[in-house]
């Protein structure tokens, strides 16, 4: 007997973050229900339904605030140089941070929880170029971006800035850029997100359980932003912001200029790009212009379903000048499809959207016009055109506040474990499993721990018989459980002999049989019948596709050709077609076998002259005739009607 496996994998995976929406999960939207920002201003959308709260916090950009992602409540706020406790009042140690020397950075501080540790936050402050003048020291004598650890066990219970843990230098290559943003990875991290002053590169920071990586991954992209200005003026990337989509898989950064002089000398060194983001490695690629040289300061923001983009704008150089906010179709990556795509959502002079600030929240959209007492919505962000009912200055701030340049940079969260994607591999093959046959997890790593049903805990599992083997493994971020179900076949072709008519005795799916090793063409019925001496073998294929060659049958009884092929020796069947009863003309004495087109004997006759078919079936047979040795000679189609 050949034994043969018929193999399937079924490979579930847990906790995948592929195509998952970060700003989606439970905790991010906890965390960033608390909103901090511009002149005493301040947004509780915890409820549900922003409400105005004041705070003590003054000036117009740069801010990070975090609530608690299970209970909601604020914890704690900074501009990226102080960090205030919930009660409104600056952490004992929480002042003199580097970062954001004089609060003039559009994204200048971002909030990051430290990985599997409860209770503990980064505060990360970026210098920006706006920070620098011809009389400024650097707090250290090289680098622009600095972090803090925040422990909010510290202080009974509103935290506090760990002592051995404040302006710890991350950054020590060049100066940065005001632009700073936190993004999701895939495997259990997450990226700062940082880009240099004056030249096309990205700089991204792992985040682990392990901390904070300091060798950042270097991006070059987005040539299109890097012309050099005249020495007094502000280089490429000197202000402007980062937003990232809510897939994770496009990032926009703008490069601003806010005097008329530097804006007319602006071209190629002022605008907006697309960039293609990988979550995985934290590379950012091929840039592209969303318009030339349009003209943008605070965050833009991508629509819910992330095809969308909402860019606030200004124009000093076109007849038409004026304040836009303008949205593009960017489900094509291509500059000339985005940027005829464009539709204006809203214009006016009265409208500061020179320094506005978008952010999505949830299903809406929110928009901060600087020096404005209230906040406008973008209510259906993934409608095409107006109908994304964009409401100005709906949503009124505590009495005195007033917005300034930006809204708060986001606190994201290493992706949520509790989502399950289901990738399945659906395949089989026969083959020996005599040896032993490994079966392999989908994934093998040594970072992997591993778990068999069987109590094994090798990733590969080597097995010698039939069963259902599954194999659960993680790396403390993803799990995986993947199924085997292994099955034998008993597939094995014997020939089965009547007379001259060879068959198999179980049925396949196809057949195919050989005389001497080769193929005998157009023999792939279930019955073949013989018509000279020979080495007769089947090779057969079952259900699942297991093919199997039987054992040779040897023939040595055919007797030269059939004698209705010499002249004189003939036999005749008549009527054929028949309804009862065949006659058979032949010179000499002969025995008669009747079989169906299976092969199965109906009929056996010695010596006969007719046939009576009368209790056959309706169909199709065959006439085997046979001289007084039993030797075959002749074999005629017969038709029952």
């Amino acid at each position: 007997m050949k034994i043969h496996v018929l193999f399937f994998i079924l490979f579930f995976s847990y906790y995948a973050l592929y195509g998952q929406l970060y700003n989606r999960q439970p905790d991010f939207l906890r965390a960033n229900s608390f909103w901090v920002f511009g002149e005493n201003a301040g947004l509780d959308l915890s409820s549900g339904s922003p409400t105005g709260i004041p705070t003590t916090v003054y000036g117009p950009e740069g801010r990070a605030s975090v609530a608690d992602p299970a209970s909601g409540r604020l914890l704690f706020y900074t501009n990226g140089n102080k960090v205030w406790n919930r009660n409104q009042r600056v952490m004992p140690n929480g002042s003199d941070l580097y970062g954001n020397i004089n609060v003039s950075s559009v994204q200048g501080a971002c909030i990051v929880p430290v990985i599997d540790s409860p209770g503990k936050y980064y505060v990360f402050s970026v210098l920006g170029i706006t920070n620098i003048g011809p009389n400024f020291v650097y707090p250290t004598p090289a680098g622009s971006l600095y972090y803090s650890v925040v422990d909010m066990d510290l202080d009974g219970g509103l935290g506090d800035i760990i002592h051995n843990r404040k302006n710890i230098l991350l950054d020590t290559s060049k100066v940065l850029s005001e632009a700073m943003i936190a993004i999701p990875g895939n495997n259990c991290d997450i990226w700062l997100l940082v880009h240099a002053y004056g030249e096309p590169v990205f700089k991204t920071y792992r985040i682990t359980a392990d901390g904070v990586h300091p060798d950042p991954v270097i991006s070059v992209a987005g040539q299109q932003i890097s012309a050099q200005l005249p020495p007094g003026f502000q280089q490429p990337y000197g202000a402007g912001s980062m937003v990232v989509s809510p897939d994770r898989q496009r990032i926009v950064i703008s490069s601003h200029y806010s005097s008329l002089a530097s804006i007319r000398m602006a071209d190629g060194a002022a605008g907006v790009l697309i960039c293609k983001f990988d979550p995985n490695t934290g590379i950012v690629s091929d840039a592209i212009e969303i318009e030339k040289n349009i003209l943008t300061y605070g965050p833009a923001a991508f629509s819910p379903d992330s095809k969308l983009l909402y860019v606030p704008s200004f124009d000093e150089l076109s007849i038409n000048k004026g304040e836009y906010l303008f949205q593009y179709d960017v489900t094509s990556f291509d500059s000339l499809a985005i940027s005829t795509s464009k539709i204006v959502i809203d214009s006016g002079l009265t409208k500061n959207y020179q320094k506005a600030s978008l952010k999505l929240y949830g299903d809406s959209i929110y928009v901060s016009i600087s020096q404005n007492t209230s906040v406008g919505v973008i209510a259906r962000p993934d409608v095409r055109g107006t109908g994304c009912s964009y409401r100005p200055s709906v949503l009124p701030l505590y009495y005195g506040s007033t917005t300034g340049y930006a809204l708060p940079n986001e606190v994201v969260y290493t992706m949520s474990p509790d989502s399950v994607y289901t990738l399945a591999y659906d395949t089989f093959f026969c083959s020996g499993i005599s040896g032993g046959l490994p079966l392999h997890p989908g994934i093998i790593h040594d970072g992997y721990a591993y778990q068999w049903n069987t109590g094994s805990a090798d990733s590969v599992l080597t097995i010698n018989e039939e069963g259902t083997y599954w194999v659960s493994y993680s790396n403390g971020c993803h799990f995986y459980v993947d199924t085997f179900e292994v099955q034998t076949s008993d597939i094995e072709a014997v020939i089965r002999v009547d007379t001259f008519n060879l068959s198999t005795t179980v049925p396949y799916k196809t057949y195919q049989w050989l005389l001497n090793g080769q193929v005998i063409p157009g023999a792939t019925s279930a019955v073949y019948t013989v018509t000279e001496n020979g080495d007769y073998a089947v090779v057969v294929t079952d259900d699942r596709g297991c093919v199997d060659t039987s054992e040779i049958y040897k023939v040595t009884n055919v007797k030269g050709a059939f004698i209705t092929d010499l002249p004189g020796e003939t036999i005749r069947v008549y009527p054929n077609p028949a309804i009862d009863e065949v006659m058979v003309s032949t010179p000499a004495e002969i025995n008669i076998t009747i079989t169906s087109v299976e092969g199965r004997v109906v009929k056996r006759m010695d010596k006969a002259g007719s046939v009576n078919i009368s209790n056959l079936q309706v169909g199709i047979y065959f006439m085997c005739f046979y001289d007084k040795d039993r030797n075959l000679i002749k074999v005629e189609k017969l038709i029952k009607r």
